[in-house]
């Protein structure tokens, strides 16, 4: 399954069986299978078979809704965005080095 992000949310007044009906009316030809379903508030993610993503993009992104364009793009997944994220915000962090060979002395 693919992870597509769809900009409407449910401040768009969206909820899933609309979304379902949206994804199902803008892409001719065979049914897409949608799997879950996340509606937030600016925008939703779902799920979509591999081999239906980029007929789902190609056909929603041509269609408006309520005076807005629809844009749907892949998801960022979460392992690699947490990758980049690690990569292009690296810090640097030494803590105190201390030897661990020299016992320290209990205080009473």
């Amino acid at each position: 399954m693919k992870i597509l992000k769809l900009n409407f949310g449910k401040r768009n007044g969206l909820i899933p069986a609309q979304l379902i009906d949206l994804v199902n009316h803008c892409v001719k030809g065979k049914r897409v299978e949608i799997g879950r379903i996340d509606l937030r508030d600016e925008f939703s993610l779902f799920e979509v078979g591999k081999g239906d993503a980029g007929r789902v993009m190609d056909a929603m992104n041509s269609f408006e809704a309520d005076g807005k364009n629809i844009v749907v793009k892949p998801a960022m997944e979460k392992g690699r965005h947490e990758k980049n994220y690690k990569r292009e915000n690296k810090h640097t962090y030494t803590k105190g080095y201390h030897d661990k060979s020299k016992k320290r002395k209990k205080r009473n």
